[in-house]
């Protein structure tokens, strides 16, 4: 409903109730008294039609956002939440849950963080795990590979990439589930993590080392979600192992410092883990002695 119309129709009505008093004042007969209530009453009846109409009518829901649930960081508008907003995300800060946030953050995709981690629908009752509505029917992924790429559909790049570059994205974030935590982290056979396979020689680091030599990000076009994926395994690993030396790899050691120094980064992980680990990656860089400390004392 326009400004001209609900002008319209207030100055309608303020004549007609001011002409129903003064008609009343001077005793107006009863048939030009009805004609003035049933004129009130169609004008009631329109103004009550155009503002049901206002009501109903909802926002596109579209892959970019609008303004609502964004908030400005570097002069970017980033998202938080959104008045429709169905996409909730299952995790915890000590989860890998904060790397579909720094996705998400990147991507401007609206996510909101569930209350209620009793609720999560994941088959095995893991973190994270993401639920959405589309069409009216329940959405459900879980494992933060399948996570970022569902994410990376809902995006506004992921319409304007070429096939190509979307092959790509696709590819290094399930070669970051597949391949590169594998060699991250090193687990019993019970799933818990023992160490990190990192402090030893590595072929596919070595081979990761020499593709960023040439390039600032993985893939053509500049950064993406296959950075998110790939950045964010290698950037748990000096977290999780205090003293780590990666300097063998000088060139996945700077690539970690850039997407670690990302502002979206800092708003998923913490803005004290971002620092620590900018520190850390600047030693690396300065130092090659190599030495490790164990985590907890107990690897």
């Amino acid at each position: 409903m326009n400004v001209s119309l609900c002008s319209t129709v207030f100055t309608s009505l303020v004549w007609v109730f001011c002409s129903s008093v003064v008609c009343h004042a001077f005793t107006i007969p009863t048939s030009s008294t009805l004609r003035l209530e049933s004129t009130t009453v169609k004008l009631l009846s329109t103004l009550d039609n155009a503002l049901s109409h206002k009501v109903q009518r909802r926002p596109t829901v579209n892959c970019k956002p609008n303004n609502n649930g964004m908030k400005q960081r570097n002069g970017q508008k980033h998202s938080t939440t959104s008045l429709f907003m169905s996409t909730t995300l299952y995790g915890s800060q000590g989860s890998r849950s904060p790397l579909v946030n720094w996705g998400a953050y990147e991507m401007n995709v609206p996510l909101q963080m569930a209350n209620d981690l009793s609720l999560n629908p994941h088959p095995f009752g893991q973190i994270p795990c993401l639920t959405d509505k589309e069409e009216d029917k329940d959405v459900i992924v879980f494992e933060s590979g399948a996570i970022l790429q569902y994410v990376y559909s809902k995006s506004d790049g992921c319409q304007k990439d070429s096939v190509s570059r979307r092959a790509q994205i696709t590819s290094w974030i399930s070669w970051a589930n597949a391949s590169l935590d594998p060699i991250c982290f090193l687990e019993t056979p019970d799933g818990k993590v023992y160490d990190t396979g990192l402090k030893q020689p590595n072929r596919r680091i070595d081979k990761l080392d020499q593709l960023l030599s040439s390039e600032s990000y993985l893939v053509e076009g500049g950064f993406s979600l296959a950075d998110v994926a790939v950045a964010s395994y290698l950037l748990y690993v000096p977290q999780f192992f205090k003293g780590i030396n990666l300097n063998r790899w000088p060139n996945v050691v700077q690539y970690m410092k850039r997407c670690a120094e990302r502002p979206a980064y800092g708003e998923a992980f913490g803005g004290d883990v971002q620092q620590y680990l900018i520190s850390s990656l600047d030693a690396m860089m300065e130092d090659g002695d190599g030495q490790e400390k164990k985590l907890f004392g107990i690897f």
